[in-house]
């Protein structure tokens, strides 16, 4: 169809005075948007998201509640996909997507909630645009007693919006979805759990203040249940917010920073972390032994006054010592490496030394033996906007 140049005719249709004719333009318009991004571009090209727009003011203000619903739909599409389109092409659209977000009915909510985590989930400027529209407070409202379609894109977007930078964070903070976080860690849904911890994971690598701000409420406690007792994809993102708030101690090493990792150490975190070192996933391996590195510098600071680490005998508890000394085996380079460094660091390893390899004392100074054959068997705002205005 598009070939055979269809679309521009489709797209024109989208501003036909008879409704009926317009929705099913709509609703050819949205499927080939849906196909591709390359479509997607094709179809923003032909200028087709002002008049999708247009129609969706004009049939939502009459009340006409099946265009509307497809229209948002269609305009999820029209902003969704990698590589994401301009900003310029589709920051239109945003300011009408909050509004849609005020409509009492879960299908057009969903779905503009679906198109703002997919605007959402790009750099810094699209979520600026996303945030100064005036979506936040309806959206963590949703979160909060959404129905359950909605609350998923609901906190995917919000999760997406704290990956920006540090205003678009405190601009989400500053409507209080931490309030509303422990209800969504309860949710029955694996897949909005998880959103949940990605969330607190973008809190935690933010501002000194932001991590401050998670640690004072019951959050903490509730991410590590679930990183103790989740399945694997939650605990993944569990794992992140641990990790991220032990790196403060990295950022900022002090007595701040060791408290709130001595704060997560008292809370249990140390056995799901030695657990998730023997997945089989070199990345959380990795995560999890930057943590660790982490937790003993800090735990290193706090015994410094009686020559201890505080946390070396809680490792060792939890069999961390042993989960650290089978990853001395481990064919990435990487987690041997910091397996090692760990071992040799704060629980004294060292390598064997092979006697054989040892230089020899000679009349002429040192010369290197052979080594013996092995033995059988060896072997990581500013001002929150107001929002506009808007009655359909």
């Amino acid at each position: 169809m598009v070939e055979a140049d269809a679309l521009p005719p489709l797209v024109q249709l989208l501003s036909s005075a008879n409704i009926d004719v317009a929705e099913q333009a709509v609703w050819a318009v949205g499927n080939i948007a849906g196909d591709h991004p390359k479509m997607r571009d094709r179809v923003l090209a032909q200028n087709a998201l002002p008049l999708l727009c247009a129609f969706l003011e004009r049939v939502a203000a009459e009340g006409k509640i099946s265009p509307t619903r497809n229209g948002t739909w269609a305009l999820s599409n029209l902003v969704r996909g990698k590589p994401q389109p301009q900003l310029k092409d589709v920051a239109p659209a945003v300011p009408l997507l909050a509004k849609l977000l005020t409509l009492d009915d879960s299908e057009v909510q969903a779905d503009a909630a679906w198109a703002i985590s997919y605007l959402s989930d790009g750099p810094n400027e699209m979520i600026d645009t996303v945030c100064m529209a005036g979506a936040v407070p309806r959206l963590v409202e949703l979160c909060k007693s959404g129905p359950l379609a909605v609350r998923l894109p609901g906190i995917r977007a919000i999760s997406s919006m704290m990956s920006g930078s540090d205003e678009a964070t405190q601009h989400v903070l500053d409507h209080g979805i931490l309030e509303m976080l422990p209800a969504i860690l309860q949710s029955a849904k694996m897949q909005t759990r998880k959103e949940a911890c990605w969330a607190m994971s973008n809190v935690a690598a933010g501002t000194p203040a932001q991590l401050d701000l998670l640690m004072n409420t019951p959050l903490p406690a509730l991410v590590i249940e679930r990183f103790a007792k989740d399945e694997f994809d939650v605990k993944k993102e569990a794992g992140w917010v641990v990790a991220n708030a032990m790196h403060s101690y990295q950022s900022e090493p002090g007595a701040r920073a060791a408290a709130i990792v001595a704060r997560l150490v008292e809370l249990g975190c140390i056995a799901p972390m030695v657990s998730m070192l023997e997945a089989n996933d070199a990345t959380m391996q990795k995560l999890m032994l930057d943590a660790m590195t982490n937790m003993m510098a800090a735990g290193k600071e706090l015994g410094a006054s009686k020559g201890v680490n505080v946390f070396a005998v809680a490792m060792d508890e939890a069999e961390g010592i042993d989960a650290l000394e089978k990853l001395q085996e481990h064919e990435n380079e990487e987690v041997y490496s910091k397996a090692v460094h760990l071992l040799e660091t704060y629980f004294g390893a060292e390598e064997e030394e092979d006697e054989n390899l040892a230089p020899n004392a000679t009349s002429s100074g040192f010369a290197f033996g052979l080594a013996a054959p092995p033995a059988v068997g060896a072997t990581a705002f500013g001002q929150p906007a107001a929002q506009p205005a808007f009655a359909f």
